[in-house]
């Protein structure tokens, strides 16, 4: 467990907006670009 636990959930809801984002984003993206943009937030999640 962090030191920061407050931290750890900025961060998932940081992320969580981005995959939010991205969802809207989905219907005019091809599915290799969904994938992709979805590996890219995987690293640089904490």
């Amino acid at each position: 467990m962090s030191p920061r636990p407050w931290l750890d959930c900025l961060a998932a809801v940081v992320l969580l907006r981005r995959i939010i984002a991205l969802a809207s984003e989905a219907p005019s993206l091809s599915d290799t670009e969904l994938v992709n943009r979805l590996v890219a937030l995987a690293r640089c999640a904490p």
